[in-house]
């Protein structure tokens, strides 16, 4: 067979024929991608409803161990062990007319409470304090990592910095936690309006980064209305803004509730 025959045999796509089939990826991909992103979100939100069940857990067995006491609840005898070998002052003072008690400075941080020895040895890993939708304290949390084992609330020579352990959390705890009171809010994700005090607080909502990217508090996987919380009864579940209203599902049941280490009515001011 002769070159010429070879040639004539030969088949292939024209220019313009790639160019029709490069526009058809094209379409095909700008239609696809926001599904994926969408999926991706849904996906990291569960991955934080996990990572925020596992916070609970590591504060229930710290409860456990501690007269059904949770960091910022114990008295005296639980400071000098955990916190403070000198705090010998009764902090198990109810106050004002919810259920906080007096806690020891160092346990009104969420970086004090997770610097705690034994809260460490609950948590395993650090990494469990950064939710997959804050990827702008990813840098942060990494550092974490690195310095873990230097982080120590009770003060000791060689200890780590609290605040920059507190820089690498993503995750709030609330004062009105109780584990006589399964319906009290145990955590909830850091992107809640930072001049509200209180979770119920009037005006209180979940920011989005969609609506609040400057906001401080603003997570980066997370639009208007998003967010997760863990009750005391374990259950860790995804949120939006009416559940911050007085009367929304939570808080509802949170305030309501009653028992525990302390009377009144449940706190809902958080510990960031």
């Amino acid at each position: 067979m002769g070159n010429n025959d070879m040639r004539e045999n030969q088949s292939g796509f024209t220019l313009i024929e790639l160019l029709v089939v490069i526009a058809i990826i094209g379409i095909l991909a700008s239609m696809l991608l926001p599904s994926l992103a969408r999926a991706k979100a849904k996906a990291n939100r569960i991955k934080c409803v996990n990572n925020i069940g596992n916070v609970y857990k590591a504060g229930l067995a710290f409860a456990h161990d501690n007269t059904e006491r949770l960091p910022w609840q114990l008295t005296s005898p639980g400071v000098i062990s955990h916190i403070d070998p000198a705090g010998g002052v009764d902090f198990g003072k109810a106050t004002g007319t919810d259920n906080e008690v007096i806690a020891h400075a160092k346990a009104t941080s969420a970086g004090g409470v997770f610097g705690i020895a034994t809260m460490k040895v609950e948590i395993v890993t650090p990494k469990i304090l950064l939710s997959p939708c804050d990827s702008t304290r990813s840098a942060a949390n990494a550092v974490v990592q690195r310095n873990w084992e230097n982080y120590k609330t009770m003060a000791t020579a060689g200890a780590g910095n609290l605040g920059e352990l507190q820089a690498g959390i993503s995750y709030e705890l609330v004062r009105g936690a109780d584990t006589l009171r399964p319906t009290s809010v145990y955590a909830n994700t850091r992107n809640i309006d930072a001049g509200k005090s209180h979770l119920s607080a009037v005006g209180a909502r979940w920011l989005g980064s969609d609506t609040n990217p400057t906001n401080g508090a603003t997570m980066a996987g997370l639009t208007a209305s998003q967010g997760q919380i863990v009750m005391m009864d374990g259950g860790a579940m995804q949120s939006m803004d009416v559940d911050l209203t007085a009367t929304g599902t939570f808080n509802k049941e949170a305030l309501k509730a009653t028992g525990g280490v302390a009377t009144g009515f449940t706190s809902l001011r958080r510990i960031k």
